[in-house]
């Protein structure tokens, strides 16, 4: 959401706090919204569970809302739920924050270091459990690398449109920048879920047409325009479980693999979490053979790429082939030796008879 319908709905909340309660009507003058905008924050705060709930006084024609009078603190000029943070929860917000690369260098930048101020200030006065000199360290428990993270300066937009769709079940039409075939197309999209990646934004859609999954990344959106159809939320799409089964955020067919590790990487591979379900086989002399399956063959030929001869596959024979076929135009592109060019021939099948590669 961004800040400036957060504004209205921390306004909307005051309101809502007075004693006799507040009316559509009220609201709408108040805030300068129209009606259906009201009844969007009220879904919003329902979806927040807010307790939120309507009377009709005697001898009056609009229903009057209110807020439970306990619910609220009331601050100097604004109502919020009551804050009540440990020391744990507040240790997890300083490892959220200590991820904001994505948003460095953009117009919510600015917003997110205040949030952060108004977060602690909150818990100092809830009663957080540490003290004053405790909450002034909280920013520096966490770091976070992103050398090579995605810029997002100029996307501001595209990003608030996003996510009102996503609150709002709205499908629009995208214009987007199609690596794999380097070229820009425009579909209708319903946005489901945005994720953060490796120092990138992305999004998981349902293409409206085909009814089919993908994951958009954010900086390749040239337009997005929210249109006035709503659509309903797939009830079998878990993100989290797709996430679980790609390798890099690449959703193709999954892959069965068994990659050997030399004794020098085996405790490094050991350990991370590369795919879910995943085993590893340990020798004597300190290697180690995972086996895994995941999707994205790419992305996994590329991860294993990355190991140099630290790490072999063993299976399967098609992905091995793949590898040496790499391993030799490499060679080749670096000191160009004829031998080397004859063998990625022969992995490929190409040269003389060989039918040209679509």
């Amino acid at each position: 959401m961004h800040w400036k319908n957060l504004t209205k709905l921390i306004q909307a909340v005051t309101l809502l706090q007075r004693s006799r309660g507040v009316t559509i009507a009220e609201i709408q003058r108040e805030l300068g919204l129209s009606r259906r905008s009201v009844y969007r924050l009220f879904e919003t705060l329902e979806e927040m569970r807010f307790p939120l709930y309507d009377e009709r006084p005697p001898l009056e024609r609009e229903k009057r809302w209110h807020l439970s009078e306990d619910y609220a603190a009331r601050l100097p000029n604004v109502s919020l739920p009551h804050v009540r943070l440990s020391p744990q929860e507040l240790i997890l917000l300083s490892y959220l924050f200590a991820r904001e690369h994505p948003l460095r260098d953009t117009e919510l930048e600015k917003p997110l270091a205040a949030l952060k101020e108004k977060l602690l200030f909150l818990a100092a006065g809830a009663g957080g459990g540490l003290g004053a000199g405790g909450l002034a360290h909280m920013d520096h428990l966490f770091a976070s690398t992103a050398e090579f993270a995605k810029r997002y300066a100029g996307k501001e937009a595209t990003l608030e449109a996003l996510i009102g769709a996503i609150v709002g079940r709205r499908t629009c039409t995208v214009t987007y920048h199609a690596f794999s075939r380097n070229e820009v197309r425009s579909f209708r999209i319903d946005p489901l879920r945005i994720v953060e990646h490796d120092g990138g934004l992305y999004v998981f859609v349902r293409v409206t047409r085909f009814a089919t999954i993908r994951i958009l990344a954010v900086e390749r959106i040239h337009k997005l325009e929210v249109g006035g159809d709503s659509f309903e939320y797939p009830a079998d799409f878990d993100a989290d479980a797709l996430l679980a089964s790609s390798f890099r955020l690449t959703f193709d067919d999954p892959i069965a693999v068994r990659v050997w590790f030399s004794p020098s990487q085996a405790r490094y591979v050991e350990e991370r979490q590369w795919a879910a379900g995943q085993e590893i086989e340990k020798s004597e002399d300190g290697s180690i053979v995972l086996s895994m399956t995941a999707s994205g063959v790419f992305d996994v030929k590329k991860w294993i790429l990355s190991f140099g001869k630290e790490a072999r596959v063993l299976e399967p024979e098609s992905l091995a082939r793949e590898i040496r076929q790499e391993a030799a135009a490499l060679l080749s592109s670096y000191d160009g030796r004829p031998e080397a060019s004859a063998l990625a021939g022969q992995e490929t099948g190409e040269g003389e008879g060989a039918p040209p590669s679509p």
